[in-house]
């Protein structure tokens, strides 16, 4: 009986390996919808305590250093545009839309960090790299351009960060049937000048303790070991 019950464990692990390579990743538009499908969440970074810079534009290609990711971006061709964190007056001062009275991450054609004359170009291609692979993230986004869209790529799917106002504060969730260790936003439209851009507050749920892991794993196990001597 021994060999059967391995056999069916090593059947249904592949059957998950195969489940697992047509994963897919839900988009949610709302925090408390992204909520109630994960759970609590902590904040993964915030730009202003832990780990992390002050405020100040970043050096392109380099990899930039938080609490729980890092971030790097680069430059689209013929682009000069800044990334960096900043404070909520240089954004609003940039023809930005500040999200909250706190330090953001930033990015556009208007210089935030020295306010001289706008940059050239389209939008950089910011990659976030996660310390430690997620299922779920979210973050609240500041759209303050009428003309311009921004993309999230992950995992192959790339998704739209857009909605029914043409400029907007708003949040945007992902959760994914598999890990994801990274991300890149891009421009995806551009009509003009690009307007200063913002991101903060970026969250993930929650992990469960290791324990209700393998209490959750173990329960599992049984309920499939049932079914199997039914048969």
């Amino acid at each position: 009986m021994k060999p059967q019950i391995l056999c069916f464990v090593a059947a249904m692990a592949i059957g998950t390996s195969a489940n697992t390579a047509l994963a897919a990743t839900t988009q949610y538009f709302d925090f408390a919808t992204f909520t109630s499908a994960v759970g609590p969440v902590k904040v993964l970074e915030d730009f202003d305590t832990g780990v992390g810079p002050a405020p100040g534009p970043f050096s392109a290609g380099v990899p930039v250093a938080f609490d729980e990711l890092s971030i790097t971006y680069n430059d689209a061709p013929s682009s000069l545009q800044t990334v960096g964190v900043a404070t909520p007056a240089q954004i609003d001062a940039a023809s930005g839309t500040s999200i909250n009275a706190t330090n953001q991450l930033s990015w556009g054609e208007e210089d935030q960090f020295s306010l001289g004359s706008p940059f050239d170009g389209d939008g950089p291609a910011i990659t976030f790299t996660f310390d430690t692979a997620l299922t779920a993230f979210g973050f609240d986004f500041s759209d303050s351009d009428s003309t311009d869209t921004y993309e999230i790529t992950l995992g192959g799917e790339t998704f739209l960060l857009d909605n029914a106002s043409s400029t907007f504060i708003g949040f945007f969730g992902f959760v994914s049937d598999v890990a994801i260790s990274s991300f890149v936003l891009t421009q995806a439209t551009t009509g003009g000048i690009t307007e200063t851009f913002a991101l903060d507050n970026i969250v993930a749920p929650i992990p469960l303790p290791a324990s209700i892991v393998l209490l959750l794993a173990g329960l599992g196990g049984l309920g499939s070991l049932r079914r199997f001597k039914r048969s």
